[in-house]
């Protein structure tokens, strides 16, 4: 399965994997490079700020903007700290 990766990252249907695609690519840049190495790749969110990529407030709000897009935001955010949720910065 092509979205299998997403499906099981997302906790989404594997059908809805093109759809969340093609909403994440239509994101700007910025926000695409904060979800993935923030959602994807693990990297905290203080260590992500620190690197030079932007106020915690505009790393707070790119992720958001892509989490919403992908229709997530709600389920994501009420995940406990350590669990891959974006509250603790």
């Amino acid at each position: 399965e092509q979205y299998a990766f997403l499906s099981s990252l997302l906790g989404i249907e594997p059908h809805l994997g093109p759809r969340a695609c093609v909403a994440f690519n239509a994101q700007p840049e910025s926000v695409r490079r904060a979800f993935f190495a923030v959602v994807v790749e693990g990297v905290r969110l203080n260590r992500y700020v620190a690197e030079g990529n932007g106020s915690p407030q505009d790393v707070k709000a790119s992720l958001e903007r892509a989490l919403r897009a992908l229709g997530l935001t709600d389920s994501f955010r009420r995940r406990r700290f350590g669990e891959g949720g974006y509250d603790d910065l």
